[in-house]
């Protein structure tokens, strides 16, 4: 199949996310011969956690959104907040604002969002089709287009509606390419992955009201508070205390990857067996990793590479672009840029110490628990949800890339 070239005029370009796709599953097909007009697909780490609304910040270079997800705890006020009124109500009136929506010509209409849940299938296929009249009838030099329901649909088919749906997808870009020719370019990419190893619910707040006060607002130093709104294989927890007992007593939970909170200048990291700290110095843009009792990132062997090929410094630490190159496959890939990001401004109201659970285990509402039969989740660290896909018809990518890098690419600023 003939692939465009950069040196060829383009009129108009079309900047299509498709939520929650993972990078394996494009990759696959691609090798199959679908999406034969793009070249290869690049591997996109999105932030941790690997959700939505942190991964879109970074994506499109957007304001910093209120919370993980829809429901989230305002430090400012001191209670749980939003909800899927909330939701509904901030994305009609923050259009103004350079959050995510800002940037998006297309999005599904508000009241199907949850409806995706109940008829995946034909709320996909609805989707896909109001984008495509948007598109035709729009006249500008730029169109970016958002299929938000592609991840309902992978978390309620799986592998098998994922294909469904890529297929789905591929053809109707076809059909564009066919009508427009080389005059169009098309950016496909995903916000995050998803991991299709669903197995069981951790009762995260049951687990942890054993030693403290669970509830809407943070009242006493035995207060925490822990946000659930959907399912995901991640939690955050807010407290007023010191974070280390609270994320030791986390970790206890069955399924829990790690922990971390942030400590002065240090980001700790704390699995059952025993904690590590990150440090970050900002002058060098660099990192130093340093296992304590315990190697919760399982960066040891790695770190003896680094020593190996002389990237370690007198004090231990080695620069971002050495890290990047050699986590970047790792099952944890790229994590301690994506932890120092975590612990920053990435949300306005902020965790005191966020979980990432192995892939199969997840938390959030025990109403959503008995309410859908999961095939897929994100949340975590882990590769699977961690790793999207960026692609385009007239120019090859880096392999591998931050979501953090890809505005430089979408040029939509």
């Amino acid at each position: 199949m003939h692939r465009p070239t950069d040196r060829l005029p383009v009129e108009k370009r079309l900047i299509l996310c498709i939520d929650g796709v993972p990078y394996s599953a494009v990759e696959r097909l691609y090798e199959q011969g679908h999406f034969a007009r793009f070249h290869r697909p690049s591997r996109m780490i999105a932030p941790f956690p690997t959700m939505t609304n942190v991964a879109l910040k970074d994506l499109f270079g957007a304001a910093s959104p209120a919370g993980y997800e829809a429901f989230y705890f305002d430090r400012s006020r001191n209670r749980l907040t939003g909800g899927a009124l909330s939701y509904v109500q901030r994305r009609a009136e923050t259009t103004h604002i350079r959050t995510y929506h800002h940037f998006v010509d297309y999005q599904e209409p508000l009241h199907f969002e949850f409806l995706v849940y109940v008829m995946p299938e034909r709320i996909f296929q609805a989707d896909l089709e109001r984008f495509l009249t948007a598109f035709r009838a729009h006249t500008g030099p730029r169109f970016v287009g958002y299929l938000k329901s592609t991840d309902g649909l992978i978390h309620m088919g799986g592998r098998q509606k994922l294909d469904w749906a890529l297929q789905l997808v591929d053809e109707t870009l076809e059909s564009l390419m066919e009508a427009h020719g080389e005059k169009l370019e098309i950016i496909l990419f995903s916000d995050h992955g998803n991991s299709m190893k669903v197995e069981r619910y951790a009762p995260l707040k049951a687990h942890l009201r054993h030693r403290y006060l669970t509830g809407l607002r943070l009242r006493s130093s035995a207060s925490i508070v822990i946000p659930e709104f959907g399912l995901a294989t991640f939690a955050a927890i807010y407290t007023t205390t010191d974070p280390d007992p609270v994320a030791r007593a986390a970790v206890q939970l069955e399924g829990v990857d790690f922990a971390i909170y942030r400590r002065e200048d240090a980001i700790v990291i704390v699995n059952d067996t025993g904690i590590a700290e990150m440090t970050h110095d900002r002058a060098q843009r660099a990192y130093r990793y340093e296992p304590r009792d315990a190697d919760p990132l399982r960066l040891h062997p790695l770190i003896e590479r680094l020593r190996e090929r002389g990237h370690l410094d007198g004090e231990r630490f080695a620069r971002d672009r050495a890290w990047f190159e050699m986590t970047s496959t790792h099952e944890f890939p790229d994590i301690l840029y994506r932890l120092h990001q975590a612990m920053g401004d990435q949300v306005e109201n902020r965790a005191d110490i966020l979980l990432s659970f192995r892939d199969g285990v997840y938390a959030g509402h025990s109403f959503f628990e008995g309410f859908v039969d999961l095939m897929a989740i994100h949340g975590n660290a882990r590769m699977e949800s961690s790793t999207g896909f960026l692609m385009s018809t007239h120019r090859p990518y880096p392999p591998c890339l931050r979501a953090s890098d890809v505005p430089a690419y979408l040029k939509l600023a």
